[in-house]
């Protein structure tokens, strides 16, 4: 299992060539059958609700 912050996928450490082959490497082990990849988003650009609740919104 490979769990990713998003920013990881966006912040181009060691520059673009470094990052291609990361991303690269990132999709050749998610075709191997036992692997499972998941992104956990950058909270900070989610928008409020989208994990279904407004912060600070009690169901008032």
């Amino acid at each position: 299992m490979v769990v990713l912050d998003e920013s990881a996928l966006i912040r181009p450490i060691g520059g673009r060539a470094v990052m291609g082959q990361q991303l690269d490497h990132l999709l050749e082990i998610s075709q191997l059958p036992k692997c499972q990849d998941l992104c956990s988003p950058d909270v900070d650009r989610v928008p409020p609700g989208a994990y279904g609740g407004i912060p600070g919104d009690h169901g008032a």
